[in-house]
Formats: C-alpha cells, sequence, structure tokens
C-alpha cells in the first residue's frame, strides 16, 4: 500500500488532537510519498498540497516574504495510478510557490512524472529512476480492446510525450523509445538527460574523511589568555 507523510509517522498516539497533526504537517512544508501510488493519494497529497501552497500565499498578501518557503516533496515510489500521478503533478505545475522534488531511492512510472514537475528537481547518489508508458488491460471483442486502445491510450501517450518535452532534455528518439520500453536512469544519467537539475552527493567520500570531519567539530577551541602587562602586575 503507498503512503504520504508529512513528517508525521505512522505510529501517532492516540493522545494527540488531529488538529494538531495537521498543524505540524501544514508548518514542515514538507511531504512523503512512499510506496505504490494510489487513488485515494490524490485526495490526501492535494489537501497537504493545496493548503501548503494557501498558506505561502497568505505570507505574500501581509507582505511577510522573509517567513516564505519552498514546498518540498520526498519521494521514494515504484509508481502507480496514471491519473493520480498526473493530478498532483498538475498542482505542482500550476503551483506560483516553489515547489521542491526530491528522489530518495526508487521513483518510477508514475512517481517519476511527479518528480519531473517540481520546480527543482534532486535525486540521491543512490537513486534509481524509471520511465515507461501507460500500462493497462481491456477486454471483449478484439474490435472492443483496438477501440479502447485507440480511444483511451493513445491520448495518454501524447500526456507524457508532452510531459518529457516540457521537463527534460530527452530526446524524440529516446522518448520514442520509452513509449515501447522500460528506461532506468542512474542519478548521473537522470542529470544529464534534465531529469532531475542537481544530484545530492554524500557528504564525505569514505569514513576516514567523516571521522576527522566529526573530531573538528568535537573540538572546542579554546579561550586565549590575556597577557597582563609589567605595569598591571606592579599595581596588582
Amino acid at each position: 500500500m503507498g503512503g504520504i507523510s508529512p513528517r508525521v509517522t505512522n505510529n501517532i498516539k492516540a493522545s494527540f488532537d488531529i488538529g494538531e497533526i495537521h498543524r505540524e504537517a501544514l508548518d514542515s512544508n514538507i511531504i512523503n510519498i512512499v510506496g505504490e501510488i494510489i487513488p485515494s493519494m490524490q485526495y490526501t497529497v492535494s489537501y497537504y498540497l493545496l493548503n501548503m501552497i494557501g498558506e505561502e500565499l497568505d505570507k505574500i498578501a501581509k507582505k511577510n516574504f522573509d517567513e516564505l518557503e519552498p514546498i518540498k516533496i520526498y519521494i521514494n515510489s515504484p509508481g502507480g495510478d496514471f491519473y493520480t500521478s498526473f493530478a498532483i503533478a498538475g498542482i505542482i505545475e500550476s503551483s506560483t510557490i516553489p515547489i521542491y522534488t526530491y528522489v530518495t531511492g526508487d521513483c518510477a512510472s508514475g512517481a517519476a512524472y511527479i518528480l519531473m514537475a517540481g520546480h527543482k528537481r534532486y535525486c540521491f547518489e543512490i537513486s534509481q529512476i524509471m520511465l515507461h508508458s501507460v500500462q493497462t488491460g481491456s477486454f471483449g471483442t478484439a474490435a472492443e480492446m483496438v477501440e479502447d486502445i485507440q480511444g483511451r491510450v493513445k491520448p495518454l501517450e501524447a500526456t507524457i510525450v508532452k510531459h518529457l518535452q516540457r521537463h527534460t532534455d530527452l530526446t524524440k528518439d529516446e522518448i520514442k523509445f520509452i513509449l515501447t520500453h522500460d528506461k532506468y536512469f542512474t542519478a548521473f544519467q537522470a542529470k544529464k538527460s534534465g531529469i532531475v537539475d542537481d544530484m545530492i552527493v554524500p557528504a564525505f567520500k569514505n569514513r576516514e574523511q567523516l571521522k576527522n570531519i566529526l573530531d573538528k567539530k568535537k573540538k572546542k577551541p579554546v579561550a586565549k589568555k590575556k597577557k597582563t602587562s609589567k605595569k598591571q602586575q606592579k599595581k596588582g
């Protein structure tokens, strides 16, 4: 099952007031999209996202520009429902408040289309992104199934092509390949293809470097003693 957690875990104590939980979530300006994207997720994501956008717009109306903060969406999802994914992407695209998207691990199918809609897109070095076309099922007579593909699937593919052209540097041949195959991108490849704007690299190259960084933080600067002049010593 998929889930969305605006900095609120699933282990919420019953003693919490639900209004308090929503308040904390909205104040954080952070949304986590985790697991499969299912239709019911659209309501939850939309609720938090639109409220966060509204709160930032209120700050602009009140001229509290110093308090403005971007909204951040962290994604670790294998994808899921096409319409839900593009509904969320549509809200992001229409927002005048900056919305940044981050891949923390896996980002495939519909999740990748949400990622690409971000005003700034980031991924961690270990991230993997997968793009592909619509996957669907159909039943009925041969003629009915052909009609279903022509009438329903082809327009969805056109939406994907438009989205990829708008948000990436992929060539026509690469987009054509994606419409018939699963295409995987490493973090480096995703940045090169314009799927993300930047890659978040580890703060240290190895454990030894990490140890040195932590050791420097532990060492506190020793306060220097003031030197007393000979005149001050005589007075004392």
